[in-house]
């Protein structure tokens, strides 16, 4: 059987690194988005990562009320942010097109 030498001109086996010309920075993931809140200036860290119309916020509710909102959103296949916000859109629209109510003030001056 005949004996084969190694071609040590392949990039792979040379003892010296291969050096190549620099590259601009390849960019990986997804594309920036401009709708989405970016907190590098120090803004409100409540919205960082969602769009303008979207905030966080943290409530503390009856076990009841959040296993019904679990619920509903299960039954509907609907997120429990999507399902919230129908909840609390249908009460706010029921609640502003009766004139027995009161209206709604605002908390905040000038808002």
């Amino acid at each position: 059987m005949a004996k084969k030498k190694l071609d040590f001109t392949n990039p792979l086996l040379s003892p010296e690194p291969v050096k190549s010309e620099p590259t601009e920075k390849a960019t990986s993931g997804r594309p920036r988005r401009t709708d989405i809140i970016h907190n590098e200036d120090g803004g409100n860290s409540a919205q960082e990562g969602l769009t303008a119309d979207y905030t966080r916020f943290t409530v503390i509710m009856k076990v009841k009320n959040v296993e019904d909102l679990k619920d509903y959103a299960y039954t509907k296949r609907l997120t429990l942010k999507d399902a919230a916000d129908e909840i609390l859109e249908s009460f706010f629209r029921s609640y502003r097109s009766d004139p027995a109510n009161e209206p709604i003030l605002k908390r905040r001056k000038g808002g």
